[in-house]
């Protein structure tokens, strides 16, 4: 846009100059050929096009010089082009005819300067947007890199709260269960060596509620040990034990999944890798977990080309498909490239 206005002032300050100069009809014929020949050049684009206008155009100012009152906006679109050496070319014609004109000499500086200023403008808007863009990539990064970071900070936190959540399951069992298991023991004996018939209901009355503390104290240590389950966790501590096999996992849940679906999948996944090492000669395994909106997903592929009877109790697969009806999940085995299996199991509503 600012070459169109460069071009609109300097035709303007041209004609102004044709207009008060002594010039006829060739003139006119000088303004539309400079006009062809820069719309020429700037619609081709290409420097011998520019080349053979340019020689062009001074052969015609040399004998007409009426065509060296337009030189200025030759010299601006080959600057502009940095055809430099056309720009020293366009001084020939001046050399003959500068005296008689001596106004195209400003003309041509005007022109020169305009085209530099204008370069430099385009110049400092390239440099401007590749800062911009550099700029924008860097923030990119640094998003990416926190939300990295974030990940791993929840992750450890994780890591953290499960660790704690099993110590302290383990120490309820090692310490407090075992002192009421030894004072459920003790309440026994004595109840069977008592004698005094108004201590036997306040006897049994305490072992009961022993019982009761005991059960009780179980089914929270049995809790804490389901919450502190993470599947991923024990996914890959689990694929850490088959060093022989390459093992990719991906694991795609946002939510918590529920406990016995978690033992489902793990159950599932021991299997599958057992199978693979006694009854395929698979090198590569690729395990994904998925969440949908609707259901989870459980993809099991390896890379073996021993094809499986899949409706043999032998190999396990039996076992799979009961875990997985006793979600009403699906569960289907195909062999193409591969041994693949495909667990789908909907959310409880």
């Amino acid at each position: 846009m600012e070459k169109v206005t460069d071009r609109i002032v300097l035709y303007i300050l041209c004609i102004a100059f044709m207009l008060v100069s002594d010039v006829g009809m060739v003139s006119v014929i000088a303004m539309l050929t400079s006009i062809i020949f820069t719309s020429l050049e700037t619609f081709f684009d290409n420097k011998n096009v520019s080349g053979f206008l340019s020689v062009l155009y001074i052969i015609l100012s040399l004998i007409y010089p009426e065509f060296n009152i337009y030189l200025p906006m030759m010299v601006y679109s080959e600057f502009s082009r940095k055809n430099y050496y056309f720009v020293l070319l366009y001084m020939l014609p001046l050399l003959k005819y500068g005296m008689i004109m001596p106004y195209i000499f400003l003309l041509i500086i005007v022109g020169i300067y305009m085209a530099f200023k204008t370069d430099n403008s385009h110049s400092m808007k390239k440099r401007y947007m590749k800062i911009q863009e550099k700029s924008m990539e860097i923030e990119m990064l640094l998003k990416k890199k926190q939300t990295e970071m974030l990940e791993h900070q929840n992750y450890e936190i994780r890591l953290a709260t499960m660790t704690e959540r099993n110590r302290i399951a383990r120490e309820i069992h090692d310490n407090v269960g075992h002192m009421l298991s030894r004072s459920i023991l003790q309440a026994g004996a004595i109840q069977t060596i008592n004698k005094d018939e108004n201590l036997n209901e306040p006897l049994k009355a305490l072992q009961d509620t022993l019982n009761t503390a005991m059960s009780s104290i179980r089914e929270s240590v049995h809790d804490l040990k389901d919450d502190s389950m993470d599947l991923k966790l024990m996914v890959e501590g689990i694929i850490q034990e088959y060093e022989n096999i390459s093992i990719s996992f991906d694991y795609d849940v946002d939510g918590e999944l529920p406990k016995n679906l978690k033992y489902c999948f793990v159950s599932i996944i021991k299997e599958a890798l057992t199978n693979v090492v006694k009854h395929s000669n698979a090198s590569d395994v690729n395990i994904t977990i998925m969440e949908h909106p609707a259901l989870y997903q459980l993809l099991i592929f390896d890379n073996g080309d021993v094809e499986p009877d899949t409706h043999s109790e032998g190999i396990g697969l039996e076992n799979m498909r009961e875990r997985v009806q006793s979600f009403n999940g699906n569960i289907r085995f195909t062999f193409d490239n591969g041994f693949k299996i495909f667990v789908s199991i909907k959310k409880q509503q």
